[in-house]
C-alpha cells in the first residue's frame, strides 16, 4: 500500500484597489476619485469613502466627488466593502494637498491711504464659486461689526493703521477661514484753527437740509464767539412793552437760543454738544391779575466729526455714514414748560448715506 500526497490548493487571490485623482487641487475646487477594481464587484459590495476631513461616503459607483473647505494635505481612503458581512474585501488610498485660494483666483481691493471722514471702498475679484452655505466676510481692523458681501463701504472711526482681512465663512457650521489681507493708513486733514476763529456764522446740513442756528426771532443777529479752542453761536433777544385796553398788560419777555462746541488740540476734528432753546414771557394786568411762562428745551448732542476741507474761506467738518452713528448720539432730551419735563432717546444713524456737515463761514 503506498499512500499518495495532495498537493496543497492554491488560495483564490481578492481584488485589488487602485485609486485615480489628482495630487493637488485648490481650495472650493471639486475633487474628483476613481477607484479601479481588480474584479467585477459581487453582489452585496459596494465603495466606501473617506475623505479625511471628517466626510465619509458609500455608493455603488466607482467615481466619488468631494469639495475641501480648508487648506492641507489630506488621506483620501477607498474601499471595497462586503456590505452583508461589514468586511473590507480591498483598499487603497492616496495624499491630496488643498492649496490656499491664490492672488490670481481671489484678491482683495482696497485703498493703502485714506482720509479720516472719508469712505474706504473695499472690493474684491473673485474666480472662486463658494459652495452654498458659505459667504465673504470682512474685518477692518477696528472695534466696528464685520460686514458681508463681496464690496463693501467703511468709514473708520480714528486715524491710524489697520489690517483689512477678508474671510470664507461657513454659515451653516461656523467655520471660517482666512483669505486675503490689507493694511490701510486713515489720514486725518489738519484745519487752520487761526483761521476758523475769525469764523462769524454757522450753518449746518442734515442729510442735505441747511439750516442756520440759533433760530429764535428777535432782532439781534446770531454771534459766534470763540475762546481759545471752544464756541459759542447765540442770539438773544427781549422786549417789554404795553398793551392799551380795557383793562391794559404790561408785557416782557426774553428768547435766547444756541449752539456749542470745541475743536480738539490736534485741529483734526469738531466736538459739537447741541442746541438750547430759552423763552421766558409774563404779563401784569392793570388790576393786578399777572401770569408767566417760562420754555426750556435742550438737545445735548455729542457729534465727533471729522475737518473736510477748506473752500471760498468757509471751513467744512463732515461726518458720514456710520462715523454719525459712532458718535452722534442723542443723548437726551430736556424739555421744561409749565413745570413739566420730558427726555428722548437715540437717533438713528444706520443709514448708510447719512451726512451731517457744519459749515463755519464769514
Amino acid at each position: 500500500y503506498q499512500r499518495r500526497l495532495r498537493a496543497p490548493q492554491q488560495p483564490v487571490s481578492g481584488p485589488s484597489l487602485t485609486l485615480t485623482m489628482p495630487d493637488s487641487a485648490n481650495l472650493f475646487d471639486t475633487v474628483t476619485c476613481t477607484a479601479h477594481s481588480s474584479q467585477s464587484l459581487q453582489s452585496g459590495w459596494e465603495y466606501s469613502w473617506d475623505f479625511g476631513d471628517s466626510s465619509v461616503a458609500t455608493s455603488h459607483d466607482s467615481i466619488a466627488k468631494h469639495g475641501y473647505t480648508s487648506p492641507a494635505f489630506f488621506t483620501v481612503k477607498a474601499g471595497l466593502v462586503d456590505t452583508p458581512s461589514h468586511k473590507t474585501v480591498a483598499s487603497t488610498s492616496k495624499v491630496i494637498l488643498i492649496v490656499p485660494l491664490s492672488g490670481s483666483r481671489l484678491s482683495l481691493v482696497a485703498p493703502d491711504t485714506v482720509y479720516w471722514g472719508d469712505a474706504a471702498v473695499m472690493s474684491m475679484t473673485n474666480s472662486v464659486s463658494l459652495p452654498n452655505g458659505w459667504a465673504f466676510l470682512w474685518s477692518f481692523g477696528d472695534t466696528t461689526s464685520a460686514a458681508v458681501g463681496e464690496g463693501v463701504i467703511h468709514w473708520y472711526l480714528m486715524p491710524g493703521d489697520y489690517i483689512i482681512q477678508l474671510f470664507a465663512k461657513d454659515t451653516v457650521h461656523g467655520a471660517t477661514l482666512s483669505l486675503q489681507q490689507h493694511q490701510i493708513h486713515v489720514v486725518a486733514r489738519h484745519f487752520d484753527l487761526a483761521l476758523l476763529s475769525t469764523m462769524k456764522h454757522l450753518t449746518i446740513s442734515d442729510n442735505g437740509k441747511w439750516s442756520t442756528f440759533p433760530t429764535c426771532p428777535g432782532p439781534s443777529y446770531p454771534v459766534l464767539t470763540w475762546t481759545d479752542t471752544s464756541f459759542v453761536y447765540s442770539r438773544s433777544s427781549s422786549y417789554d412793552r404795553h398793551d392799551t385796553g380795557e383793562y391794559g398788560f404790561d408785557n416782557s419777555g426774553s428768547d435766547a437760543s444756541g449752539v456749542s462746541g470745541q475743536v480738539d488740540s490736534h485741529s483734526t476734528q469738531l466736538v459739537f454738544y447741541g442746541s438750547y432753546d430759552h423763552s421766558t414771557s409774563s404779563s401784569v394786568r392793570n388790576d393786578g391779575g399777572s401770569w408767566s411762562n417760562s420754555d426750556c428745551q435742550s438737545n445735548y448732542y455729542v457729534y465727533k466729526v471729522p475737518f473736510w476741507k477748506v473752500s471760498n474761506s468757509e471751513v467744512f467738518f463732515r461726518a458720514r455714514g456710520k462715523l454719525i452713528g459712532a458718535y452722534g448720539k442723542f443723548l437726551s432730551l430736556s424739555k421744561t414748560r409749565f413745570g413739566d419735563s420730558g427726555s428722548g432717546g437715540n437717533e438713528d444713524w444706520s443709514d448708510p448715506n447719512s451726512e451731517i456737515v457744519f459749515m463755519f463761514s464769514k
